[in-house]
């Protein structure tokens, strides 16, 4: 707890003077909970989230043609379909970020945009503590 405290001081005091809160994503296949911590940006995304999707997607009977064209149009223009899209959007965003961040596995965390990227954890203690190293060793 000494070290993450510690850690912590060197990371706020190196932040402070440009306001700007270090950016922290965690990629995850599943919920991840993620911790307040001052100066520092955690958002964490759930790349599981489209399966949840899947589950809750319309399914149309087989019929005619014209019977399945207007069982599309009328969940078109439904609610339902306006709540849809709206997760369709917000579980894309994550997916793009994987794509530009040129993630190779899941989990991931990335700090400041992708300039720094630690695989096989969500643990954002022990993300910080290895961040840290990094940086130590790149002065």
């Amino acid at each position: 707890m000494k070290v993450f405290s510690a850690i912590m001081a060197l990371l706020l005091t190196s932040r402070v003077a440009t306001a700007e809160p270090m950016s922290v994503e965690i990629f995850a296949d599943g919920e991840v909970l993620t911790p307040l911590i001052t100066n520092m940006k955690i958002i964490a995304y759930d790349l599981d989230e489209i399966t949840y999707m899947r589950q809750n997607a319309p399914t149309f009977k087989r019929g005619s043609v014209e019977a399945s064209k207007d069982a599309a149009y009328e969940w078109l223009n439904s609610k339902d379909f306006q709540s849809y899209k709206q997760q369709v959007m917000r579980v894309r965003y994550p997916l793009m970020l994987v794509s530009k961040y040129q993630l190779s596995k899941i989990p991931a965390i990335v700090f400041d945009k992708g300039s720094y990227v630690i695989y096989g954890t969500t643990d954002i203690e022990l993300a910080l503590q290895e961040w840290s190293r990094f940086m130590e060793n790149t002065k």
